[in-house]
């Protein structure tokens, strides 16, 4: 016999419950609305507040600014929420890009890439540095953001943020450690570089047969048929 119960219950309450000696038969009282990608209820109650905070009228995003507008009482909740993500971001992502086409994709859709920048004052933030901001039209101190959009009739769904490191930082490797930069994403890459990465990831999770775009400056773009790899 097997009790589960808690957290246990959670992750080995189903399988448990299938089992052909089960007295249930199969019935299982999990987690309510489980989700393959958020499996805790707190991530599925912060998620979409947290987004709702994130596109809501502040000029400032930052958590205790968030926390203000959101759940003054739970500031603690809202960090631990962003600071310790328990999830899995790929799985996120892929779940994204099967949602972004399944709204916006088919014949007439286009996938936008482009590079936005984020003007700031301070050194601190990772991957500031002097650099061109197309928002400026010239050099400034900013973070530079390469991004895929899918769009059609208009309307446009965000599917992919990756950020920009200058060599100002990826030629700084204890700079890049004390900010926490995975070894990884510290080694020097282009723009073009990452839209390609992000290409691959999203033609890889959704399928093929969209058309990318320039807007701004010219990153990459290539007509993506069915089987087709991106040009270079």
């Amino acid at each position: 016999k097997a009790i589960a119960a808690g957290a246990d219950l959670v992750m080995l309450g189903s399988p448990l419950a299938r089992a052909a000696e089960a007295p249930g038969q199969g019935v299982n009282w999990g987690m309510a609305a489980p989700s393959p990608v958020l499996p805790r209820g707190t991530q599925r109650r912060w998620a979409p507040r947290y987004v709702t905070g994130l596109l809501g009228p502040s000029a400032r995003k930052n958590i205790g600014r968030l926390a203000e507008d959101l759940a003054p009482d739970d500031y603690v909740q809202l960090h631990h929420f962003v600071t310790t993500p328990a999830w899995d971001a790929a799985a996120l992502r892929t779940v994204l890009a099967h949602q972004a086409q399944a709204l916006v994709g088919g014949p007439g859709a286009v996938l936008i890439i482009d590079d936005t920048a984020l003007l700031k004052q301070g050194t601190h933030s990772v991957g500031v540095a002097r650099q061109y901001a197309g928002q400026a039209g010239k050099l400034a101190n900013c973070q530079t953001l390469v991004s895929l959009t899918l769009a059609r009739a208009e309307v446009p769904v965000p599917l992919a943020l990756r950020l920009f490191l200058p060599r100002e930082w990826t030629d700084d490797p204890p700079r890049c450690q004390a900010v926490g930069v995975p070894a990884a994403e510290s080694r020097p890459r282009t723009k073009g570089d990452l839209a390609v990465d992000e290409l691959d990831r999203v033609i890889t999770a959704a399928g093929p047969g969209t058309v990318c775009a320039f807007v701004g400056e010219p990153i990459v773009g290539a007509r993506l048929g069915a089987g087709e790899a991106p040009a270079g």
